[in-house]
């Protein structure tokens, strides 16, 4: 399948626009002196469907292993008793 679109161009070579029709680019570069347009194409190839098979999950991505330790028992062990301040 093609698609056709003209593009205009101004003296200095900078784009000014896209037109889907070419009456409008040739009106467009006509209305100040040194605008040229040109012809684009678009090739669009041809469009398969598929359909995706579905395994289950990847390994690896079980999520995150079971906590081990409590945080307040980890900071418990680490500080003595008689030098605990609570947090107010």
């Amino acid at each position: 399948m093609r698609r056709d679109y003209w593009s205009v161009y101004g003296s200095d070579g900078r784009k000014i626009a896209d037109c889907g029709m070419m009456e409008d680019a040739i009106t467009l570069a006509s209305l100040v002196s040194g605008r040229t347009y040109r012809k684009n194409m678009i090739l669009r190839d041809q469009v398969i469907d598929i359909t995706a098979k579905v395994d289950g999950e990847l390994p690896g991505q079980q999520g995150l292993p079971a906590v081990k330790i409590r945080l307040e028992d980890a900071q418990q062990q680490l500080i003595p008793p008689g030098l605990q301040i609570p947090f107010e």
